[in-house]
């Protein structure tokens, strides 16, 4: 979802329904922000999970040379890395 800016002129908000205090709506903003930075972050690392299980998958299929590309040092050691990088961000 995109972001816009909205502009209210010229409106008066009776006491009784004030949030917070008179301007204090970007302690508000940024109150609500937390849970949707938290559900963009989720989402990301469920999006990098998936990905590195295909790639698993696929170096157990794909074959180079007449091995499983999995046993060449060089994919298990990409492969390694990201499970590393996956698991440090996910902690």
């Amino acid at each position: 979802m995109g972001t816009a800016r909205i502009v209210f002129k010229d409106v008066e908000v009776p006491d009784e329904y004030r949030v917070s205090e008179v301007n204090g709506a970007r302690e508000v903003f940024n109150r609500m922000m937390i849970p949707e930075r938290l559900t963009s972050a989720a989402g990301a690392l469920g999006t990098a999970r998936a990905a590195l299980e295909v790639a698993v998958k696929y170096s157990d299929k794909r074959k180079a040379f007449g091995r499983k590309i999995r046993e060449f040092q060089g994919v298990n050691l990409m492969v390694a890395e990201a499970i590393t990088k996956l698991d440090a961000v996910g902690h």
